[in-house]
């Protein structure tokens, strides 16, 4: 199957993969759109085959939710593993959220320390080995940037 975009949407700036949400014996794929619907962002989940969204997020204005997404292990008690995904537009800082991979609730958010003056939530890594998220924070306008290391919790 072929997913076509919109432009400017940015299908598949980041991608992951994730619980399996359909019981087909394999892991779905967590894909981000940080343009779409103007700006405010989208989180897909697709099937395996591409042939279904299993799961549609879509972000706050201007927040450009899906700039990064990760899957990180089960937080909300369901057996699935859940989604983190980056807002970098958010505020000023922006922010990374947490969300139920079945439901789509939000779990949780960390908003970004402004210490950089914003994009906190552009790039984010799950590191199974050290049970931590690696977030990212840059100021593009400088050139400054941080690292941080968060549970998942």
């Amino acid at each position: 199957s072929l997913v076509i975009g919109v432009s400017g949407d940015k299908l598949g700036q980041s991608m992951a993969f994730g619980a399996d949400m359909d019981g087909d014996g394999f892991n779905n794929l967590i894909v981000g759109l940080p343009g779409a619907s103007g700006s405010k962002g989208e989180i897909r989940v697709y099937n395996r085959t591409l042939s279904a969204t299993l799961l549609a997020l879509t972000g706050t204005t201007s927040s450009l939710l899906g700039s990064a997404v990760a899957s990180i292990p089960d937080i909300d008690g369901d057996g699935l593993n859940d989604i983190v995904a980056g807002a970098p537009g958010l505020s000023s800082a922006g922010s990374l959220y947490a969300f139920g991979s079945a439901s789509g609730n939000q779990l949780w958010k960390k908003d970004g320390t402004n210490v950089f003056v914003g994009a906190f939530g552009q790039f984010v890594h799950w590191i199974p080995a050290t049970q931590q998220l690696i977030v990212a924070e840059n100021d593009y306008g400088t050139g400054a940037a941080g690292l941080y290391a968060l549970t998942a919790t």
